[in-house]
């Protein structure tokens, strides 16, 4: 039986997993990220449906990165953008996303083809224009979710303090990302089987 795309991209995904995780023990401070590398990893690949991998994800990385609100856009078959998955939202984008009909910068990037390939900082304009309590919330990572060259959607992560997204959370935000496009496609290639 041939292999499928996704089968061949595991292994490389693993592999990079794996080298990310040996440069982390040789420090103390980057052998905790790792550990939390390692928690979502696990979680993506107990998942089996879209919706299983998108909750399970978001709840993984929420707790791994210590932030206080997410949020995932996935692009539908029409072009549009459709958040699927919501953590910790503060009652301003509660209620902001029932209200919205226009995209955010993160979406017009994203859809525009000008978000590349790694994280990005937004200052988000659907935080600031979000009327009544935010939670302190300004910024967010913006963490495109891509499979080859197909763009798949974006994770949201946002926290009060702004500074928190360094370097380095960033480089494994990244990675994190990468990993859930793979279990997102290794969920579509399991419905599609069955």
């Amino acid at each position: 039986m041939a292999k499928t795309e996704i089968e061949l991209e595991l292994p490389e995904a693993r592999k990079r997993i794996h080298a990310l995780e040996a440069e982390v023990e040789q420090s103390a401070a980057r052998a905790l990220e790792a550990n939390l590398l390692r928690k979502v990893v696990e979680a993506l690949n107990r998942a089996v449906s879209w919706q299983e991998t998108l909750e399970q994800a978001l709840a993984e990385i929420m707790t791994a990165f210590g932030c206080r609100a997410g949020w995932i856009y996935m692009i539908t078959d029409d072009g549009s953008m459709r958040q699927v998955a919501a953590r910790g939202l503060p009652p301003a984008l509660k209620l902001d996303i029932r209200r919205r009909t226009t995209l955010c910068e993160c979406q017009r990037l994203l859809l525009g083809g000008e978000m590349g390939q790694s994280v990005n900082i937004i200052h988000c304009q659907r935080l600031r224009e979000a009327r009544g309590d935010t939670g302190g919330l300004a910024t967010h990572a913006s963490v495109p979710i891509f499979h080859g060259e197909r763009w798949l959607g974006v994770l949201n992560l946002a926290q009060p303090d702004a500074d928190r997204h360094c370097e380095d959370k960033l480089a494994l935000l990244s990675a994190v990302g990468q990993q859930l496009a793979v279990a997102l496609e290794r969920a579509r290639l399991y419905v599609a089987e069955q």
